[in-house]
């Protein structure tokens, strides 16, 4: 009885012991290809990544070491430059190639992007579908503010050093600064001629956009004339942007501007408006001598904010700009407060900071955007 005992649990003994090795056979064949597996992949991610360093330590753009063999002189205009940075070498690249147009590449981008703000968005500005044509070649064809630019960048994984080299195609946007010349030209002159016919105000608008027109065409003249130097004796029917600009001054001053404000206090903001008029070419006048009028309303209110040692100046300036039969022009109105530890320091401070509103990034860049009909 007592061996059936011992040779029963012989038996299960064993079964137990086979499945405790199958056990631990399955744990180690899954150990095993897993790591096999991760050297495997770690092994191809390794080659891969040496190939493509190897690749990329290999390769160099044919323009960094010689810029001709694939932009030749005659079908490119070219301006190459290094930098720590892709911004800094572009920069350096673009300066390069601006200084062989004789053109002040931040004026230039300035001009631009002057007249496609404006053109675009005034319909008076737009005369024909060919008009409209030109400007989308203005809009969609700016790199860094230059029509027609192509720029391309390098970085040597060794030193860092950014290379980089701006282009343009001397054969196709030698064609087609041609074209937005001719265009501009034409669009100047109509301008003009509209110009004869409008009161002041809106011959002033009108002078505005040529003069700012004539500026962009006169920079894509000298643009041109190095791309295609057959275009260098071009004569353009509007004269220049300086015989433009005559027109104008002379324009602002047969305007007479009244200025009048409510609430002023000691003159300062009638003479902040009047020294921001006077600034632009415009005169300013008694309300029997002039054809325009500025009227000004200033509104101080003291305001209690909990929590601060601080007393408050809420200060709300309204203004209209009209011409002599009462037709508003245009208008605004902004809101603003300053605090101080007294009611009294916290008005002057309100004032002062309207006085800096005239002058700077308020009144001067309405009536600026006005004239340029934004």
């Amino acid at each position: 009885m007592n061996n059936n005992i011992f040779f029963i649990s012989r038996i299960k003994l064993k079964h137990k012991l086979r499945g405790f090795i199958n056990l631990i056979t399955t744990i180690f064949y899954i150990f095993f290809t897993t790591v096999v597996l991760i050297f495997i992949n770690a092994c191809t991610i390794n080659h891969k990544t040496n190939k493509d360093q190897s690749l990329q330590k290999d390769y160099t753009p044919t323009w960094v070491f010689n810029k001709d063999k694939i932009y030749h002189e005659n079908d490119w205009l070219i301006g190459t430059g290094k930098g720590i940075t892709i911004e800094a070498a572009e920069n350096s690249a673009i300066s390069n190639l601006a200084q062989q147009f004789n053109v002040d590449i931040n004026t230039h981008r300035n001009y631009n992007e002057i007249v496609s703000e404006s053109w675009s968005t005034t319909p008076q500005n737009n005369f024909d579908k060919t008009t409209k044509n030109v400007t989308d070649v203005l809009l969609s064809s700016n790199v860094k503010g230059i029509i027609g630019l192509i720029v391309d960048n390098w970085t040597n994984i060794k030193t860092s050093e950014v290379h980089a080299i701006a282009r343009i195609n001397r054969i196709e946007w030698g064609r087609r600064y041609s074209e937005i010349i001719s265009e501009n030209d034409r669009n100047i002159s109509l301008l003009l001629e509209k110009s004869n016919t409008r009161e002041l105000i809106e011959k002033t608008q009108l002078l505005n956009s040529a003069y700012n027109l004539a500026l962009l065409t006169d920079d894509l003249k000298n643009i041109n004339a190095i791309l295609t130097p057959s275009t260098k004796s071009l004569n353009l029917s509007y004269g220049s942007s300086i015989s433009i600009f005559s027109k104008l001054i002379e324009t602002k001053k047969e305007m007479i501007i009244y200025v009048e404000v409510s609430d002023d206090v000691n003159g300062r903001l009638h003479k902040a408006f009047t020294n921001s008029l006077n600034s632009r070419g415009f005169n300013t006048g008694l309300i029997h001598m002039s054809n325009y009028l500025l009227q000004v309303n200033l509104e101080m209110e003291n305001v209690t904010y909990n929590n601060t040692s601080f007393e408050y100046v809420r200060y709300t300036i309204n203004y209209s700009f009209s011409d002599r039969d009462g037709k508003e022009l245009f208008s605004n109105s902004i809101t603003d407060r300053e605090g101080d530890l007294a009611y009294t320091q916290a008005r002057q401070r309100a004032i002062s900071s309207v006085e800096k509103w005239i002058s700077n990034d308020g009144f001067a860049n309405d009536f600026d955007n006005f004239l340029n009909n934004k």
